[in-house]
């Protein structure tokens, strides 16, 4: 589309598509974290989600690719992408598109929900950077965005490396912050 519609220089799509992959190996060698199915022994049916275990678990060879999610963060920058296009049917779509990779990616155990949760505000910031359409009408709010959205990623990143033990327990900061994270990305 960004080919056809002589977009790719205007909406940045090569960066776009590999940038953020350079990235996203550097968060994965900053915290190596697997989804429930490599951790969970016939995941989905092997425990009830009341069941599950907080904390760090060892786990057999499998990939460390979980921490932010690039199945959620790549939907979301097409959902942009498509969305910079202005074509409302596409746009719609693409939503879609984003709504079913988050809910593909929890139930076939590929991240836990706050994968997902951190990958919102690591994709939008590091989209709105990447992407930074011309036409874009307010930009000085794109960069307050920009920045709020990338200070909760690294929020994130910095309070699971560090302090995960703390996380587990103030739970209540954790679905405080997980709400800020989504809404932050929902703007």
């Amino acid at each position: 589309l960004l080919l056809r519609d002589k977009k790719i220089r205007s909406l940045h799509g090569w960066r776009v598509f590999l940038v953020p992959y350079l990235v996203s190996s550097l968060c994965y060698a900053w915290l190596p974290a697997s989804g429930p199915a490599y951790a969970i022994a016939d995941y989905p049916f092997g425990m009830l989600p009341t069941e599950i275990q907080s904390g760090m678990v060892a786990i057999a060879r499998a990939p460390r690719n979980a921490m932010p999610s690039l199945h959620l963060s790549s939907a979301i920058w097409i959902f942009m992408l498509v969305a910079a296009l202005h074509r409302k049917w596409l746009t719609g779509l693409a939503a879609f598109f984003v709504v079913g990779t988050a809910w593909a990616t929890l139930a076939l155990g590929e991240h836990y929900f706050v994968d997902l949760v951190v990958a919102m505000p690591f994709a939008v910031g590091l989209g709105t950077w990447l992407i930074s359409p011309p036409d874009w009408k307010n930009a000085e709010w794109n960069k307050r965005l920009q920045w709020v959205s990338l200070g909760a990623f690294v929020a994130w990143m910095l309070l699971l490396r560090l302090a995960p033990s703390w996380l587990q327990t103030n739970l209540g900061f954790v679905r405080v912050f997980s709400a800020l994270s989504v809404a932050i990305a929902a703007l």
